[in-house]
């Protein structure tokens, strides 16, 4: 695969992970209709291998001559329509658990951690500079404590939230034992930690601000461990989720096996 069709691909499902259910949904439906809209009016044959499927209506000719499709009179050929209804109903709703859901769900929460990290951040930060301007009745209006915050917030958007969503839409970590995943999450977060320090370092010009670059990073040590919890909190939640969605599969496809079973009379076999 070429270099430009790889990123093609990658910017389809990137725009198919920013979708909401409601525009997935309606997306779909619209590419149904007109796909039949299409059918309808072309009557194309498709051919598959040796095998072909026409959308053509048969003459009486044909038909005088027996060239009707091996189950067009079969009273049971209903039954298959059934199937294939109800299997491209289950494997739809598979597709939006593994490529939709569960990371539009986790993402929710990161984003209220990314939150928390913002405000962890910007107190620690106003009470520097406080301690710098002692008459200013608000602190948030010094022009330092809106630079800061434009920083913050481009760190954390720009950075962070898309490294966590990069991982966490990978799903390994859910097969570690407690060691190898308190080995993943210190790896993940020294990793973000240092990103972020290395973003300030460029971004944050200490001639301009009250507080140097090296206060600024030696105040925020204080708050590494409190940082270092919210990660695990994140992966730890990002794995029940997972697991709680693995389980929600498991009942779609018993779902299609009991079906299959009823109108066929056997068990599906995978």
């Amino acid at each position: 695969m070429s270099d430009s069709a790889a990123t093609d691909i990658t910017t389809m499902w990137g725009f198919f992970a920013h979708l909401g259910p409601i525009q997935v949904t309606a997306m779909f439906t619209v590419v149904a209709i007109v796909l039949m809209i299409i059918i309808l009016i072309t009557k194309p044959t498709i051919k598959i291998g040796a095998n072909s499927i026409s959308f053509k209506k048969r003459s009486d000719n044909e038909i005088e001559e027996g060239q009707l499709p091996a189950h067009a009179t079969c009273i049971h050929n209903i039954d298959f329509c059934h199937i294939v209804s109800k299997t491209s109903e289950i494997v739809t709703k598979l597709c939006y658990i593994d490529y939709i859901s569960r990371v539009e769900r986790q993402m929710s929460y990161v984003e209220e951690k990314i939150t928390t990290v913002k405000s962890m951040l910007l107190d620690n930060y106003s009470k520097m500079l406080k301690s710098k301007v002692k008459d200013l009745t608000s602190i948030t209006a010094h022009e330092d404590y809106i630079t800061y915050h434009r920083l913050v917030e481009s760190m954390l958007r720009e950075d962070v939230k898309g490294f966590i969503k990069q991982s966490i839409s990978e799903d390994v970590f859910d097969s570690l034992t407690d060691t190898e995943f308190k080995v993943f999450v210190n790896e993940k977060f020294e990793y973000l930690y240092q990103t972020a320090s290395e973003f300030m370092d460029i971004w944050y010009i200490s001639s301009k601000m009250l507080i140097s670059r090296d206060e600024v990073k030696l105040s925020v040590l204080s708050l590494r461990p409190k940082f270092l919890d919210l990660c695990f909190d994140v992966y730890s939640r990002a794995i029940r989720w997972s697991q709680d969605q693995q389980k929600e599969k498991d009942f779609l496809r018993k779902e299609l096996d009991d079906f299959y079973e009823k109108i066929v009379g056997v068990k599906r076999t995978n």
